[in-house]
């Protein structure tokens, strides 16, 4: 497994599972796109899952078209066993950090600085 640090775009709401004996694990996987235009057949689309208490923070957090860097393990990973099915690019997210926020927007009551 490789290490990476990612800029990813949401493109699907995160979806949270409860996994485990009572259900005391939990995992969060959502859907991102990033840019890479070395050549036309790349993959643009990434799966990334977060787990325990970072599953619960990228849930609350963030949502369809927020920015987010994303840094973790990546891995490929073929969608069925014959020769022609796509490849998967999957991240086990370590840390995620806001970039860009399209989900909060500054109220009339808020102190930004300049």
């Amino acid at each position: 497994m490789n290490y990476v640090s990612l800029i990813v775009k949401i493109i699907e709401e995160p979806k949270q599972q409860f996994l485990g004996y009572k259900q005391y694990l939990t995992v969060t996987k959502l859907t991102g796109k990033y840019t890479a235009r070395r050549n036309k057949n790349y993959i643009n689309t990434i799966k990334i899952k977060a787990w325990g208490k970072l599953a619960y923070q990228v849930k609350e957090y963030y949502n369809v078209n927020d920015y987010i860097l994303v840094e973790g393990f990546i891995s490929i990973k073929k969608e069925e066993e014959n020769a022609n099915s796509p490849l998967i690019v999957e991240i086990t997210a370590k840390r995620v950090f806001p970039f860009l926020m399209e989900s909060i927007k500054p109220t009339a009551n808020s102190s930004i600085l300049f």
